[in-house]
């Protein structure tokens, strides 16, 4: 797979233990993964520019995002995790420091309703300063929040997936494909596949695409994979890809173009 020069990975974290944990956390890593580290990887597979998603378990505080971002803005661009309830200054700050969305993670948390109070807000905000929305959410949590999402001012941004198989008995895929069907400003992003059951992440990918074709996606590596570290290598996760899209030009759309247009890195901001 040859070097690109524009390809974007959409999904990696970075942290370190020395920083400061959310006190509501799942998890909590034993081990450091480094911007130095990152691009290590990054330009091994090729990779020109990466989207930085703050983990959970640092919670709102998104220090060590932006300090990375601003030091080296040619190679990275982030999503922030922030209070629903953040005003727009604070959002436009972020924007100016290089995020280019606010991740929302669902898991183990009641699904929100995204039309009303705090989180109604915050995808107006959103809306208005074209940041991307990117949902991180699983099962019965999307029968209620794909519905609307076609009605939102702003990008969704899918999480791997949507991290719910395809036939699962909770209905959450098909809710959530019926729902990017008629939304065209719904994405998926196609990472994690392995925090799937076997090959289900390959049927995912197929009926996604049946939807929404090549448009509607990007690529995530999940770099470093936590909780499932030494399990891949960053080469595998773009070999992932071509089993899914198969065709070279799919691949460059996905990689590249794609990720581009969705956070709109052609712009002088990036």
């Amino acid at each position: 797979m040859p070097e690109s020069g524009n390809w974007v990975d959409t999904h990696v974290h970075i942290f370190e233990r020395r920083l400061p944990l959310a006190a509501a956390r799942r998890y909590a890593p034993d081990y450091d993964a480094t911007p130095e580290e990152l691009r290590r990887e990054m330009r091994t597979a090729g990779i020109a520019k990466a989207v930085i998603v703050q983990p959970s378990f640092l919670g709102t505080d998104n220090h060590y995002l932006l300090d990375t971002i601003v030091a080296d803005p040619q190679s990275f661009a982030g999503i922030a995790v922030i209070d629903p309830a953040s005003g727009i200054d604070e959002l436009e700050a972020l924007k100016e420091a290089g995020i280019v969305g606010v991740r929302l993670n669902c898991i183990g948390q009641p699904a929100p309703d995204l039309h009303r109070g705090d989180h109604g807000v915050m995808a107006h905000r959103l809306g208005e300063l074209d940041l991307v929305l990117q949902i991180q959410a699983e099962g019965v949590q999307w029968l209620s929040i794909a519905p609307g999402l076609g009605d939102l001012p702003c990008t969704v941004l899918v999480d791997h997936f949507g991290r719910t198989p395809a036939g699962d008995e909770s209905g959450g895929f098909e809710a959530l494909l019926s729902s990017a069907t008629v939304a065209s400003n719904v994405w998926f992003k196609f990472s994690g596949p392995y925090r799937f059951p076997e090959d289900a992440a390959d049927r995912c990918a197929a009926a996604i695409l049946d939807v929404t074709g090549h448009d509607r996606i990007v690529w995530g590596s999940d770099w470093p994979w936590t909780q499932f570290e030494k399990q891949h290598t960053y080469q595998e996760t773009l070999h992932w890809l071509d089993r899914w899209v198969g065709d070279a030009g799919n691949r460059q759309q996905i990689l590249a173009d794609n990720p581009a247009r969705l956070f709109d890195f052609n712009s002088n901001k990036h």
